[in-house]
């Protein structure tokens, strides 16, 4: 059965360490949370304490926002290009090594490959520095693409903002890996027509990016309605905007309930947002074959 759920060991590294350590082990432990820029974590270790993940992640991009014209075009040049010769040579750092291989950029057909290269090429002639994508953000190799292509033809002025906005985003999602929250996110199936929990129902769980739906899963619930184990948690706990769809109509089609044809609901689905990763995030569903309710729980 294949699951949404995403448990992690637990870290190793919490935000209360990085806070009580002293300036030299704060940058080692931060590592190379930007490509190649111990300065940036040496430069905002005196801000200290950070209240939240989401608090050091400000203070990262606000020291980048701050850079001369000059030295952010030399930030870009220290990060690798998709699929590109420093990928080739086995020279991306861990970090940049996982998030192409997510995808498969490490490992391309050579249609795709050649393709990448005369993209990388071209955007470089034209800005001086690579295109930078935050891969976390998009579910597929074709919406990264998708994105590239079309900055192509963009002007420098506004590749230099996309490729910072980017940056802030990879950043994040390596703070939230390196830093995994003590959230989770739960649910509950109550079958309101016959009183009981919804046993043997499917749930799937996606995110929603601007780039597209990036699918994290599916579940089956349990005998008593909920699942064996956590939607999400660990470093799967991110902040940003999920769709849980409930898959009602066949569920009372095996209860035996009287149904319309075709069934009045048949998959239900509920867009909800997780804002702090450190809280408990319930989303239970009530449901009969006609009707539907949901609320935040704990």
């Amino acid at each position: 059965m294949s699951t949404a759920h995403a448990t992690q060991s637990s870290s190793a590294l919490s935000l209360c360490d990085l806070n009580e350590a002293d300036s030299r082990r704060f940058v080692q432990l931060l590592g190379s949370i930007v490509e190649h820029s111990p300065w940036v974590t040496e430069a905002i270790a005196q801000m200290r304490p950070f209240a939240s993940v989401d608090a050091l992640w400000t203070a990262i991009v606000g020291a980048l926002s701050g850079l001369a014209t000059a030295h952010l075009d030399d930030l870009f040049r220290l990060h690798p290009e998709l699929a590109g010769a420093e990928a080739v040579a086995g020279r991306m750092t861990d970090h940049s090594t996982s998030e192409q291989g997510r995808l498969g950029l490490t490992a391309l057909e050579r249609a795709e490959f050649e393709r990448l290269a005369r993209w990388n090429a071209t955007y470089r002639e034209r800005f001086g520095f690579p295109c930078i994508i935050a891969l976390r953000l998009h579910p597929t190799r074709a919406s990264v693409f998708e994105t590239f292509e079309s900055r192509l033809t963009n002007d420098v002025a506004i590749e230099r903002v996309n490729n910072l906005r980017e940056i802030g985003q990879v950043v994040r999602g390596r703070l939230y890996t390196m830093l995994r929250p003590v959230g989770w996110l739960s649910t509950h199936v109550l079958d309101t027509a016959h009183g009981q929990p919804a046993a043997g129902l499917r749930i799937d769980l996606s995110e929603r990016l601007a780039t597209g739906v990036r699918p994290l899963g599916s579940v089956i619930t349990n005998a008593d309605g909920r699942t064996d184990e956590r939607l999400l948690d660990g470093a799967a706990m991110m902040p940003g905007r999920y769709r849980l769809e409930f898959f009602v109509a066949d569920y009372f089609q095996r209860a035996g309930s009287e149904q319309a044809d075709p069934p009045f609901l048949d998959i239900v689905p509920i867009d909800f947002a997780i804002s702090d990763p450190n809280l408990h995030y319930h989303v239970p569903l009530l449901c009969t074959p006609w009707s539907y309710s949901t609320y935040r729980g704990s």
